[in-house]
């Protein structure tokens, strides 16, 4: 009778507004993914795919709920250890499917493990905040939990699977703000990455317009005028102080040595993370800015789908007739350009309803995370609540030409069952959490 009451208190008091949500969202996704994969003769293929997986992470929703969140904290260096060899495993026997070496192949069904590994990390990350949050202040005590992002994203940008490893970046520094952690040391880490990323996607953005024998194009390429690049950086960051001390305005040489340290650092990285994504990838993430980059490829995309968007209206064309994604033009409309062929079929109001559902589903995660009864549990629904704001805002921004095509799928709604279950398996951990919130 206790455990029948202790049941009866859990169901009541777990967020029905989040369940309404996840459930309008995944039942619209099946829709779409029917409509999506008509011109395939076999839609009830993905349909079907797409409905196993939301009943094993319905299944999942339950254990996750039903489990004391507070046990991750007490294992999660364990938690770390356990997706250093999901991500060292996948790389060893994964299979690789469009160049990437990124699924486990079980027959009957595939598994991407980063898909879990990302929950991990969210996981092992706040049960080192919460030890450590008195401290945070102090840059010594972010260089842990900077090897394990590094460790994390070393090993997917091994696979290589760029998409996999961005999501890490905005959960990172949202629960190191979260949980304390000074400003300008974030800004570092933000203009670390800032560098890291843009060099490779510069040399991509300006090839069609520089020839290559162009200065700008040498320095990119990692010529002998990259170094020469990196003295004057160096040399103008110094007269900077300099010019700045005259002033009387004292800011210590400290602080300028770190920016050309991190510089440094910074265009070191973008070698490796030059050598991990292809071409193809690049265009893909730059085309937002110049679709010329790649009429024919990831800027036919765009204008494909912004076409598709547009021509949608205020009410679409109806279910099963949008002419662009019945057609083929649209790609991967079942996966990452399934919000365009929302656009088109059920118009503006319904494209404005799923944007709402998303932020409701965000501003409830992070009500979660305040009403949570201890610091450990208000870092790990930050971080989910983060994961699933750069997943929406992503997703939702290149199919109009605003952000950049990532392949991050629209969660809950795209095509793709580890994507699925693992954001039920987030939920779960939510719920978890939200449902011990008065429990002393």
């Amino acid at each position: 009778m206790q455990k029948d009451n202790l049941f009866l208190k859990h169901i009541k008091n777990i967020d029905w507004v989040i369940v309404a949500i996840v459930s309008l969202l995944a039942t619209l996704g099946l829709v779409l993914i029917y409509s999506a994969t008509l011109r395939t003769g076999n839609p009830w293929f993905f349909v079907s795919k797409q409905m196993a997986g939301f009943l094993i992470g319905i299944f999942l929703v339950l254990v996750f709920t039903s489990l004391d969140y507070r046990i991750y904290k007490v294992y999660y260096p364990y938690l770390y250890y356990l997706t250093i060899i999901l991500l060292v495993s996948v790389l060893i026997f994964g299979k690789v499917y469009k160049g990437s070496r990124a699924w486990f192949d079980f027959k009957y069904f595939a598994f991407q493990p980063t898909e879990i590994t990302k929950l991990l990390f969210i996981l092992t990350l706040a049960g080192y905040l919460d030890k450590h949050s008195r401290e945070l202040s102090n840059l010594g005590k972010l260089v842990v939990p900077s090897l394990m992002l590094f460790g994390n994203i070393g090993l997917i940008l091994m696979e290589p699977d760029f998409s996999g490893a961005l999501v890490y970046f905005p959960i990172f520094l949202c629960m190191l703000y979260f949980a304390g952690a000074k400003v300008l040391h974030l800004s570092a880490f933000i203009f670390y990455g800032s560098v890291t990323v843009s060099f490779p996607l510069l040399k991509t953005l300006l090839v069609p317009s520089l020839k290559k024998t162009s200065v700008i194009i040498r320095i990119l390429e990692y010529n002998w005028e990259l170094l020469v690049f990196l003295l004057a950086f160096g040399l103008m960051v110094f007269l900077i102080w300099w010019f700045l001390k005259q002033l009387k305005f004292y800011v210590p040489l400290f602080y300028f040595v770190c920016i050309f340290a991190i510089f440094l650092a910074g265009v070191g990285s973008s070698y490796f993370v030059g050598k991990s994504i292809k071409e193809y990838q690049r265009k893909r993430l730059v085309v937002f800015i110049n679709p010329n980059v790649d009429t024919l490829g990831a800027g036919y995309n765009i204008i494909q789908s912004k076409i598709a968007v547009g021509s949608g209206k205020i009410f679409g064309k109806g279910l099963f007739s949008g002419t662009q994604a019945q057609l083929g033009f649209v790609p991967a409309q079942h996966t990452d350009f399934i919000y365009s062929l929302l656009s088109e079929e059920m118009g503006f109001v319904f494209s404005i309803a799923v944007l709402i559902l998303y932020g409701v589903l965000v501003w409830r995660m992070i009500n979660v995370s305040y009403q949570s009864r201890d610091r450990y549990g208000s870092f790990v629904s930050a971080g989910i609540a983060t994961m699933f704001a750069f997943y929406g805002m992503i997703n939702i921004g290149m199919t109009v030409g605003l952000m950049p095509i990532t392949g991050l799928p629209l969660l809950f709604v795209s095509y793709g069952g580890s994507c699925l279950v693992s954001s039920l398996m987030a939920i779960g951990i939510l719920f978890s959490i939200y449902i011990r919130r008065f429990v002393y």
